[in-house]
């Protein structure tokens, strides 16, 4: 569920992030290029003039190119978690490890899961986003219940 909520919060941040980059991009260069245009319509060329320069400044703030590297390396790492619960879970079935080795692997799964979890605790979380992982990993798994 972690990977899948990480996914989806950085492809959010990168998609706002273009969004925001392409608009001052289209903003800053139509205002210089078509100063004969804007100069038919002020208010229009004053406002897009406003608004690039405070995207200007508040982009670099916002800092989401940050943002979709931490979210990035957060699915990273649960992906990885996940496929190494995956391994265990399939050694145990198989019967292929002593109870030891499952103890000691069990441990250092869960050590993993607490240094990303650390990762976490300076990102802000979504809760409706949250949900909706959630609610994907229960669907993806069979275990959804039908809402009414």
């Amino acid at each position: 569920m972690n990977a899948r909520y990480w996914s989806k919060l950085g492809r959010r941040y990168y998609d706002t992030e273009r969004i925001a980059k392409f608009f001052l991009l289209a903003t800053s260069s139509s205002t210089v290029a078509s100063w004969t245009f804007w100069n038919q319509t002020e208010i229009a060329w004053k406002s897009l003039s406003v608004i690039s320069a405070l995207l200007s400044i508040a982009l670099p703030i916002l800092n989401w190119s940050k943002h979709i590297a931490d979210c990035a390396d957060l699915y990273g790492r649960w992906l990885q978690l996940g496929a190494e619960h995956e391994k265990l879970f399939l050694q145990i079935k198989q019967g292929d490890v002593p109870v030891g080795d499952i103890e000691k692997a069990f441990d250092l799964i869960r050590t993993k899961v607490v240094e990303v979890s650390k990762g976490e605790a300076n990102q802000r979380i979504d809760q409706k986003m949250l949900q909706a992982a959630y609610d994907e990993v229960l669907k993806s798994r069979g275990l959804a219940k039908e809402r009414k």
